[in-house]
């Protein structure tokens, strides 16, 4: 029987969320155009790893809590165990880390929480049609930010923003 916790998951002190571990969930695509999000709601010590490479996607890429639909779910109802809402959030034991390899490019369509991003010379994060990235300045020190991050998008006020190193978040309108 599984129960929906119901306090919020304490940060583990031996995990990094910024680092790449043997037993994450990581995927390469490459050569293909995506449309969807990307959600890491695993509570327990595990990072969502993303590699595009010649790719480009749009939509949210981010920790996330995940809740399901129910509160209790056994043999009667197993099926709702991959019904869950993910919202996303800063990680806690879950990080996202991105890497935008050539030619790749991805489109925020919404909040997103990074805790890793890594941009090729001509990979971009974008934003809709009359949207901004930004990088959102409360979330990480300024000094966090190096050649290969955010500072090369376009950056504006308002609409969508994006961080992007430790404690990366984008919000969207």
């Amino acid at each position: 029987m599984y129960t929906e916790p119901t306090d919020e998951p304490a940060k583990g002190s031996a995990f990094d969320i910024t680092a790449v571990h043997t037993a994450d969930s990581a995927a390469t695509f490459t050569s293909i155009e995506l449309k969807g999000d990307f959600y890491n709601g695993m509570g327990a010590g595990k990072n969502r790893v993303l590699t595009f490479e010649d790719a480009t996607v749009e939509g949210v890429i981010s920790a996330s809590k995940a809740v399901h639909r129910v509160s209790t779910i056994d043999a009667s109802n197993f099926h709702e165990l991959g019904i869950v809402t993910n919202t996303a959030r800063a990680a806690v034991n879950n990080g996202a880390i991105v890497a935008l390899n050539s030619g790749s490019t991805w489109t925020v369509t919404g909040t997103s929480y990074l805790t890793g991003l890594t941009l090729a010379a001509d990979a971009s994060v974008r934003a809709p049609r009359g949207k901004n990235v930004t990088p959102d300045r409360r979330q990480h020190r300024e000094a966090a930010h190096t050649r290969r991050d955010l500072h090369r998008c376009p950056c504006a006020h308002g609409g969508l923003t994006v961080c992007s190193w430790r404690g990366v978040c984008a919000t969207g309108d």
